[in-house]
């Protein structure tokens, strides 16, 4: 069962989406309420990409435990900040939570 303090990917039955004409997910975000952004990259994914839907589905997947970080760490910064305060939390995600090496380029 999903977390409802999490961003997550809510998978809708067959039923519920012929009779509304709906995707076959949403996205929701920690509060439960849907969140587009979600949809609009895995649009984006697929339509700029050229990506098959499983692949993007994927992505979006991917991307969510960072979203999560964000939300809980940074509660004021919104995943639609500038690159550069995102970019931050991306190298705070990357070596706090994965345990990566993050060094800067050397060009």
């Amino acid at each position: 069962m999903a977390h409802p303090d999490r961003f997550r990917i809510v998978k809708l039955s067959d039923e519920l989406r012929k009779e509304y004409d709906l995707p076959g997910f949403i996205c929701a975000n920690p509060e439960s309420m849907p969140f587009p952004e979600g949809q609009a990259f895995y649009q984006w994914v697929i339509d700029d990409n050229a990506c098959e839907p499983i692949t993007a589905y994927n992505y979006l997947n991917i991307i969510l435990p960072f979203l999560n970080f964000l939300w809980d760490s940074s509660p004021s910064l919104h995943y639609t900040a500038p690159a550069e305060q995102i970019r931050n939390r991306v190298k705070d995600y990357l070596k706090d939570k994965l345990g990566c090496a993050v060094r800067p380029r050397s060009s």
